[in-house]
């Protein structure tokens, strides 16, 4: 992790070509509890207002008349793991003095399992006199390629090879390829709990067909049309399909809003925004019930294909 000063990034940084604006942020890691992992501490934004407005808030709490607490944020795991409720304290312990803080707000950190605080660069200065930065993000004018503005920033280094520079692309992608890693054996479930699904529905047809032969040879016999008889399988796939699907998105449903808001919560401390793909739902149910309803029609069609003489035969 390289260490800037504010010298360095106001002098060399802000004339590099192609950046519209900069900012920066201080992390480092405290203890709050002897006995728990360090939480994160980042200093970032030049106002309350600016801090605030950059961070996903779930919860925020006006200052009380008076109070004069410099305000912090804090994370969902943090409010989790401490008990910390906004519009509360917080004592931390900085540069050696124990200060108070008023507890601002809750936001959404994925990043940080045992938690992370946000205060404003000025409180984070006055309390420690530290002024350097460790993090900063840069927007572009669109005048330069990033990748030129990267070598230029390096440039402005002693060290610019130390430097971890990512654009938000790249960062987006390396973050969706996790999550597809991570769920990579969900969807290769969903594969084989359809495959295995469609195949029940196969042979529970079939079966049944070769049960119902002399039943389907009656029905010919009388002077229903074999079209009619595979129509009725049809309608017997459809209906079981249709059955299995709203079971299976009321079941999906229920353990959604479980995983979503009791187990995620109690597991990783954090919270996620639940949405509802209607329309991808709504088309995988269409195919699954057709696709059962044609595998009901292709698994009875063998008994369907006897002669209606011979199928009633078989019961005198």
């Amino acid at each position: 992790m390289v260490l800037v000063s504010r010298a360095l990034r106001s002098a060399k940084l802000a004339s590099v070509p192609g950046i519209e604006r900069l900012e920066f942020r201080r992390t480092r890691q405290i203890l709050l509890d002897a006995d728990r992992p360090a939480v994160t501490l980042i200093a970032r934004g030049a106002t309350a207002t600016q801090a605030a407005g950059e961070l996903p808030l779930l919860q925020t709490a006006a200052p009380a008349p008076g109070d004069q607490l410099e305000p912090v944020w804090i994370s969902e795991a943090l409010q989790d793991l401490y008990g910390l409720k906004t519009g509360g304290t917080l004592a931390l312990s900085l540069a050696g003095h124990a200060r108070n803080y008023r507890v601002a707000g809750v936001w959404r950190d994925y990043a940080r399992t045992f938690g992370a605080i946000v205060m404003t660069i000025p409180a984070y200065s006055a309390a420690t006199g530290d002024r350097g930065a460790t993090e900063g993000s840069v927007w572009l004018d669109g005048r330069r390629a990033a990748d030129d503005v990267a070598a230029s920033l390096r440039s402005c280094f002693v060290r610019g090879d130390m430097l971890e520079i990512m654009t938000s692309t790249a960062v987006r992608e390396r973050s969706l390829q996790i999550f597809d890693r991570a769920f990579a054996i969900t969807y290769a479930l969903e594969g084989i709990a359809v495959v295995i699904g469609l195949t029940g529905i196969s042979f529970a047809a079939g079966s049944t067909a070769l049960a119902r032969r002399s039943e389907f040879g009656m029905l010919r016999h009388i002077g229903m049309l074999r079209r009619q008889v595979v129509g009725i399988l049809a309608s017997e796939g459809f209906l079981m399909s249709l059955f299995g699907v709203l079971y299976g998105l009321t079941l999906g449903a229920v353990l959604s809003l479980v995983l979503v808001y009791v187990v995620n919560r109690q597991s990783f401390n954090w919270s996620i925004d639940l949405t509802v793909p209607a329309w991808q739902l709504g088309a995988l149910s269409v195919i699954l019930i057709a696709a059962a309803a044609f595998t009901a029609v292709w698994s009875g069609r063998a008994a369907t294909s006897q002669d209606a003489v011979h199928a009633v035969r078989e019961d005198w």
